[in-house]
């Protein structure tokens, strides 16, 4: 009778007069759905990201990022994001075949993903500027190739900054708030050897972690204490590394070692995967 109320008749005809095994939700809004149609079904509740206290212990199964420090014996943690990796290079292909992108195949190609503020996160433009202006040197000396895109949260002044580069070298600027083509932020996972993405944004670092390739995360904002504590987990990682302002001189040596390092493995699937066998 609630979900009478709270559905469109379409969604609540196709959701009470067919008989689910499982009900899977995501996030915090949906749960007293999964909750109710659970109970009606007598299925297996099952729930992406923390439900919230009080529903917790109403789930067989919670997967949760590991630094939301969720504890029960139905959470499931997973570090990066959950994400298709087949689906997302088959994307990036897609895109680098429709714009006739080229690349030099014995170049090092560095992806670069820049954000903006957030609640989390205080953006330092100058900061960013500082790396720019490095890795730009570093790509001037040859053997380097860029991809990068901004966010619809980068400040103006970057975007400016961005267009000007225009170099040999620089394969791709996506500008966000101008354009944003399907694909391209994929065809940056698919191409690059190295991922560098500014610190202030969960779901892009995720993102970043979770293609596969080796993540370098700049420190170009000023994050509050949970903030921190993700930065801190995701960074115990092999293959991703952490960059402070500090660092930025000595970027061409860090580039070299994230290069001699085995690629991260993304295990996340395989944990989720094996979680709900055995829901089966």
């Amino acid at each position: 009778r609630c979900l009478y109320f709270t559905l469109p008749y379409n969604v609540y005809s196709q959701l009470t007069f067919e008989k689910f095994d499982y009900i899977i939700s995501t996030g915090s809004s949906l749960v007293p759905i999964n909750v109710i149609l659970g109970y009606e079904n007598k299925s297996r509740n099952i729930c992406i990201l923390d439900p919230r206290l009080g529903y917790r212990n109403k789930f067989d199964k919670l997967f949760v990022p590991e630094h939301d420090r969720v504890r029960g014996e139905n959470v499931v943690y997973f570090q990066g994001a959950i994400v298709d990796k087949d689906s997302m290079f088959h994307k990036g292909d897609e895109f680098i075949s429709r714009t006739n992108l080229i690349f030099d195949p014995w170049a090092l190609k560095i992806g670069l993903l820049i954000g903006g503020d957030t609640k989390y996160a205080k953006f330092n433009t100058r900061a960013l500027k500082h790396f720019l202006n490095k890795l730009q040197e570093i790509a001037s000396q040859g053997g380097l190739e860029l991809l990068i895109t901004t966010s619809r949260r980068t400040p103006r002044e970057i975007e400016d900054f961005l267009q000007e580069f225009k170099h040999p070298y620089v394969k791709l600027v996506i500008i966000a708030n101008q354009e944003n083509p399907p694909g391209g932020v994929e065809a940056i996972f698919k191409s690059a050897d190295i991922v560098f993405v500014s610190c202030d944004s969960i779901s892009m670092i995720s993102e970043a972690i979770a293609s596969g390739k080796k993540v370098a995360i700049i420190m170009t904002a000023e994050v509050n204490k949970k903030f921190k504590r993700f930065l801190y987990s995701v960074s115990q990682r092999p293959g991703v590394r952490l960059i402070s302002e500090n660092e930025f001189k000595n970027l061409r040596g860090i580039i070299e070692e994230m290069e001699s390092i085995s690629e991260t493995t993304e295990k996340s699937d395989e944990i989720i995967s094996e979680s709900l066998e055995k829901l089966l």
